[in-house]
């Protein structure tokens, strides 16, 4: 209370937050990318706070007391850093590139600490040896998340796969139907991008009603996914409907669908294509 009271910006950014978490977690599923929009804000405050929390332990108990605090989270911070380093360089097993992204992380953080304490008047060289530490810890850390997260760029590679099949294979005009509809775009020209439909948008209660449905909305090829074809109990794959497409599994013919190809990531992710042959739907 004492660090925001009357900071009235402080106070809607962190009412604004407490609301945006509230929303969030009542809902159904979380998602970590559910996160991202406030994540600067919840850094913003948490720093704000700490800075705060300082500067009131300075003024009501003096130097000493704060320096009791800080020596301690530094020395902690610093033996986490060593323990954590050997576990660094087998980050580029999962992902050879970001392991770029630590050294030049703590290049830069170096570079800046030095300019601040050469070229700038040092007024606490212990908060700055402080601080400096820590962003330390920050960036070492956050490098095994990083590295998880980017992968060696293979994340749903089928679907760039299928971007390419598209780009070869589709005549201008032919649609095709796909859960993962905005990826697949991203790796088309701009002409092509509004042929590409998300499975989700077209209703029906079984195959058959589906295969009517992308007859009148003129969608020619449909790609099953193994990525949510194969977790029925996934939240997606419900609220998607994506039951009503679950005999395209198969990797073969069905009803109107004739099978053309399977494009194959690894044993576990891999697309299903089938045509549409509107022949093959009982007329109304």
């Amino acid at each position: 209370f004492i660090c925001i009271r009357k900071q009235w910006i402080l106070i809607a950014a962190i009412l604004f937050w407490v609301a945006y978490v509230f929303v969030h977690s009542m809902q159904s599923v979380l998602i970590d990318r559910y996160t991202v929009p406030v994540i600067w804000l919840t850094l913003f405050i948490t720093a704000y706070g700490i800075k705060s929390a300082w500067q009131v332990a300075c003024q009501y108990t003096g130097k000493l007391a704060a320096n009791c605090i800080l020596v301690p989270a530094v020395i902690i911070a610093l033996i986490w850093i060593i323990q954590l380093w050997p576990a660094v360089s087998k980050t580029a097993d999962v992902c050879p590139a970001s392991r770029t992204a630590v050294y030049a992380g703590l290049l830069l953080l170096g570079v800046f600490f030095i300019a601040k304490y050469f070229l700038l008047t040092p007024q606490h060289r212990l908060r700055d040896i402080g601080i400096f530490i820590c962003f330390g810890l920050f960036i070492v850390s956050n490098q095994f998340a990083l590295a998880f997260r980017l992968g060696k760029g293979d994340t749903d590679i089928e679907f760039k796969q299928l971007a390419a099949w598209y780009t070869q294979h589709c005549k201008h005009g032919e649609k095709l139907a796909t859960t993962m509809s905005t990826v697949v775009s991203l790796f088309l020209p701009s002409e092509q991008k509004p042929y590409i439909i998300h499975t989700s948008g077209i209703p029906g209660q079984n195959l058959m009603e589906f295969a009517e449905v992308c007859k009148r909305s003129k969608i020619a090829y449909v790609a099953w996914d193994s990525r949510l074809g194969l977790v029925p109990n996934d939240f997606y794959y419900k609220s998607w409907g994506l039951a009503k497409i679950h005999p395209l599994g198969s990797g073969k013919d069905v009803g109107p669908f004739k099978f053309i190809q399977k494009i194959e990531a690894s044993q576990r992710r891999y697309l299903y294509l089938y045509r549409l042959d509107p022949s093959l739907l009982p007329n109304p």
